[in-house]
């Protein structure tokens, strides 16, 4: 929902726009664009992940299947999905969208900045100066006004570059 109350949907992997986040690390003090920056990193979600999906399409009587794997360390976790109605072309966008949702959670960045109204969720947010320079899809957005002024909270996720369902 944005601030007129309007209902936004955005699929996954479609950032629209980019708010960028710069940290100089050579200089004595560090210099940052942000205020606060955390970076978690969940190890399960970046082991391989292999997605099946199973649907019975009763009119045509037939069964379609499609497995869809995102390669990482270790693993593979397998996760297994009973789904009616589905034809195999949309057993197999279902199969590649959960294995890449199970993979966003891989890298997850919560940064606050000086408060910018412009930052929205499903804009992107790219890190520059970190070990882990890359593009993360913001999910939510948070402004705090107060006496101290206005902050913009984000949280964004995304699975290591190059990670994506084959």
């Amino acid at each position: 929902m944005d601030a007129n109350g309007q209902f936004n949907y955005l699929p996954i992997g479609s950032t629209q726009g980019t708010y960028s986040i710069s940290i100089n690390q050579d200089s004595q003090p560090i210099s940052a664009d942000c205020i606060y920056l955390a970076i978690h990193r969940n190890v399960q979600a970046g082991k391989s992940i292999q997605t099946t999906i199973k649907a019975w399409h009763p009119k045509l009587k037939k069964v379609f299947q499609y497995q869809s794997n995102v390669e990482g360390n270790g693993g593979p976790l397998q996760y297994n999905y009973h789904i009616p109605t589905l034809e195999q072309e949309h057993v197999e966008k279902h199969a590649k969208s959960r294995a890449n949702e199970r993979a966003r959670h891989e890298f997850t960045v919560r940064a606050t900045v000086v408060g910018d109204p412009s930052i929205s969720a499903g804009m992107g947010l790219q890190l520059r100066g970190t070990d882990f320079d890359q593009l993360f899809e913001i999910d939510s957005v948070h402004h705090e006004f107060g006496m101290s002024g206005h902050r913009t909270s984000i949280t964004a996720r995304a699975a290591k570059e190059g990670r994506e369902a084959e």
